[in-house]
């Protein structure tokens, strides 16, 4: 397909996105000697001649309709045809940006300024297209093209209208399906088959503006719960997910909600005066880092990019991937904003101060008055490596007076595991590292209000954005053996160099969210890379100013061997915190044990509960097992380890328990627990868990669980600590943890002392940062985030998923209870 030329005239040159309308290329218009977009629309193969005449009929007609659209707001039609073959495909202009699904894919959110800033420019476009009688009929993020100068641009209009009425007959396109459009952004009257006219737009840009503020749609879960809730569920509150909403701008998102269409703004006219009026509402000083939108987005060559297509970030080194090593990052001299200013709009206030109200702390106890004295503080000896390699199947105390055999977790961070699990139960610290790949800064220049370093020279404050060795991209790590193979290939770079560009997006958009643009620009935003071979030490002789890691962290699992290398570490994919200055975002056991439990009582009558692990686990303070009989259930866990109990036993090992309900956790086979049980009768619920690392899974991690998975029978149950997996996008996936727990950084970071003190060292900032972060408060998109004692988050969400054929299928989250997606 690549250098096919349309009637003589339009050469493709490069796909930038495909859909269930066709595909979309940049292409040079070889006339007009410039590029343009073209969207080819291809028709089923089975479609004779004169299906495809009524096709390009339709097509014809509905593509003049968006060519007479006139606006700034809506992206251009240049023009229309069919090549030889018969394929419509329809010129546009070639945006240089990216679309707002690719934004939120990155930031997760953004400031309300911004939000309201781009629905207004979707209002204005709607305006012209409904005074035309044209109704979108699609709007949702990806059809919002954001430009270099700020503006948003709405695309594809009229070639919803002309999929939708061609769907009608299956042959003709690839959508056989009524209602044509998203699901998560549908208004209710298109479930009932309703015609609609361009409030059900207006309801589309509800959902948008939702999703803008809050991090997501209103009703998130199964294609079928979607469409439920649409008809039938009150929206949710973007307040209550997110306090600075200020009443007229949650009142008018609430109202384009509206199930009845009668109920909504009349018309996109009167939404644009809403928006404007509610951005009136906005304290002047509430949304700084909207100064900082990602307008004029530089494209590949600084060309920018085409529509649909992501843009390279400004600003950003390009990553070597050939090298891990400290001394082989290159910081750039500054690291220039993803955009430039962004256009000027109606009454709309900006400032440079931090929004606050997000931002509650809390005080649970009283602080100690300084940092923790250096020659006391984090002073355990490190493990020598050979030791640490020794250790990786067993534990010991302190003083070596017990030995405790474990089983390995599933996947690849099934060492992670032994280490933690030790820690957990023993309090054993063992040593980490890890090296730094590449480099970003938001500010390099900029060291006002660092610390000096041991030569006296001012050292930039850096905050490392964590990504695993283990991670398909990377070259093999020393799990590899000593045959490790060709390195990774150029598709596995380009997902591990998109993972990593989206982890440093979404981290400087947390940091600049709550800290302003101002207050972010104070620290450079580090990629690295976790490698338990390489120490703390290590790292931090080559970057002194690295106040904490956030992100991927499952392959640290240092304990400190001196106060200089102590550095806090927030975990956004692994379960569990462990030793000093660590802290974990995603639901831990004792959150996933308590949220069984809830969905146990609410939804069944099981109310004992075998739990397939010993008891020496399953009994520990932070175990499933004390979580359900917290939860009001009656546990029994095994005498002897999982591993020793045949499947042929299985079912006796139940019946003695006299369990109505089992519960097999990570680490034992699932598949064999359940069809052993299945096999024998028995009809109580089971329950397992997700990979407990699956937020930061990357292809490989994802193709194992499958095949893993693919033996669990129907009908069983898993909890997941992570949110769900929106169209298997690799990049995306656990972005919303990671932001979450980068504003929780954040607000820790707003609290470490002002800008005139030269005499701090880095050191003594770290200590400073971590007892910070135990006091946050922080409103995240998921859930509030703070920490309990053993610096795991408190109260985090977790999800229930039922296997159905060979998938895994959304059936409910407990949060304050369980709340079902469907029934």
């Amino acid at each position: 397909m690549r250098g096919r030329l349309l009637n003589g005239r339009y050469e493709l040159l490069a796909p930038i996105g495909a859909g269930g309308m066709g595909q979309v290329w940049r292409a040079r218009d070889r006339s007009l000697n410039r590029e343009v977009a073209v969207k080819l629309l291809v028709p089923s193969a089975s479609a004779d001649a004169g299906e495809r005449a009524q096709l390009l009929a339709r097509f014809r007609q509905e593509a003049r309709a968006a060519a007479a659209l006139d606006s700034p707001y809506i992206v251009a039609v240049h023009d229309h045809g069919a090549d030889g073959d018969g394929t419509p495909y329809l010129v546009m202009a070639l945006v240089q940006g990216r679309s707002l699904d690719q934004i939120l894919r990155e930031r997760v959110r953004v400031p309300v300024a911004e939000a309201l800033r781009w629905a207004a420019d979707v209002c204005r476009a709607l305006d012209v297209a409904h005074t035309a009688g044209v109704v979108h009929r699609d709007i949702k993020p990806g059809n919002v093209m954001v430009a270099r100068d700020g503006t948003a641009k709405v695309v594809d209009f009229g070639i919803a209208t002309f999929v939708e009425r061609a769907a009608g007959d299956s042959r003709l396109t690839h959508t056989g399906q009524l209602p044509f459009g998203s699901v998560p952004y549908l208004a209710p009257e298109r479930f009932r088959q309703e015609a609609g006219d361009g409030r059900t737009d207006l309801y589309a840009l509800g959902c948008v503006l939702h999703e803008l503020l809050v991090g997501g749609p209103p009703f998130t879960g199964t294609a079928a719960g979607v469409m439920y809730q649409h008809v039938n569920d009150a929206p949710p509150r973007p307040s209550a997910a997110r306090p600075e909403v200020t009443r007229p701008v949650e009142r008018l998102v609430l109202d384009l909600l509206a199930k009845d269409p009668d109920d909504r703004p009349a018309d996109a006219a009167t939404t644009l005066d809403r928006i404007l009026a509610a951005a009136r509402s906005l304290p002047p000083d509430a949304e700084a880092a909207s100064e900082k939108a990602p307008a004029r987005e530089s494209g590949p060559e600084g060309a920018g990019s085409p529509a649909h297509a992501d843009a390279a970030p400004s600003g950003l080194v390009p990553f070597d991937e050939a090298s891990s090593s400290p001394a082989d990052a290159r910081p750039p001299t500054s690291d220039a904003a993803e955009g430039g200013p962004s256009a000027p709009w109606d009454s709309v206030p900006t400032s440079s101060s931090p929004r606050t109200p997000t931002v509650r702390v809390q005080d649970p106890g009283p602080r100690p008055a300084a940092p923790p004295s250096l020659a006391t503080a984090h002073t355990r000896p490190a493990l020598p490596l050979a030791q640490r390699s020794a250790s990786l199947g067993k534990t010991s105390t302190p003083l070596g007076q017990t030995t405790v055999p474990l089983a390995p977790g599933p996947g690849r961070r099934s060492r992670r595991r032994l280490l933690l699990t030790s820690a957990l139960i023993l309090a054993v610290g063992i040593p980490v590292g890890f090296g730094v790949q590449a480099l970003t800064a938001s500010d390099a220049g900029s060291t006002s209000g660092t610390p000096s370093g041991a030569d006296g020279k001012e050292t930039v404050l850096e905050i490392g954005v964590a990504h695993s060795y283990r991670h398909v991209g990377n070259p093999r790590g020393t799990d590899a053996g000593p045959d490790p193979g060709p390195g990774p290939d150029s598709y596995e770079k380009a997902e591990l160099d998109a993972f990593r560009t989206q982890q440093l997006r979404t981290v400087k958009s947390a940091l600049t969210e709550t800290l302003g643009a101002k207050g972010a620009a104070r620290f450079r935003v580090v990629p690295v890379t976790a490698d338990p071979d390489t120490t703390a030490r290590e790292l931090l002789a080559g970057h002194p100013g690295m106040l904490a890691v956030v992100g991927d962290t499952a392959d640290f699992a240092w304990v400190h061997d001196t106060d200089e290398a102590f550095l806090p570490e927030i975990s956004t994919c692994a379960e569990y915190a462990h030793a000093d200055g660590a802290f974990a975002i995603p639901a831990d056991e004792a959150r996933q044990g308590e949220a069984m439990a809830r969905y146990l009582r609410a939804e069944t009558t099981a109310r004992r509960v075998l739990v397939a692990q010993d008891e020496l686990w399953a009994d520990r303070e932070d175990g499933i097992g004390t979580a359900l009989r917290r939860g009001g259930l009656t546990m029994k866990a095994l005498d002897v380890e999982p591993g020793k109990v045949k499947a042929a036993r299985i079912p006796a090992v139940v019946a003695a328990a006299r369990a109505d309900a089992v519960v097999v956790p990570t680490g034992t086979r699932a598949d064999v627990w359940a069809k052993a049980l299945r096999a024998d009768g028995f009809k109580g619920p089971v329950l397992t868990q997700a990979d407990p690392e699956g937020t930061c899974a990357d292809s490989e991690d994802r193709a194992r669980a499958k095949a893993r998975d693919k033996d669990v029978p129907a009908g069983v149950l898993r909890t997941r600590n992570y949110t769900g997996e929106p169209d298997d996008n690799l990049p995306a996936r656990g972005n919303q943890e990671l932001y979450d727990g980068a504003t929780a950084l954040a607000a820790a970071l707003e609290k470490l002392p002002p800008s005139d003190t030269s005499a701090t060292s880095a050191i003594s900032l770290r200590h400073t940062l971590d007892r910070e972060i135990q006091h946050v408060s922080v409103n995240g998109v998921l859930d509030d985030v703070s920490f309990e004692k053993r610096r795991s988050a408190r109260q985090r969400p977790v999800w229930f998923d039922r296997r159905e054929g060979a998938e895994w299928a959304e059936v409910g989250k407990v949060d304050a209870g369980f709340e079902p997606t469907r029934r």
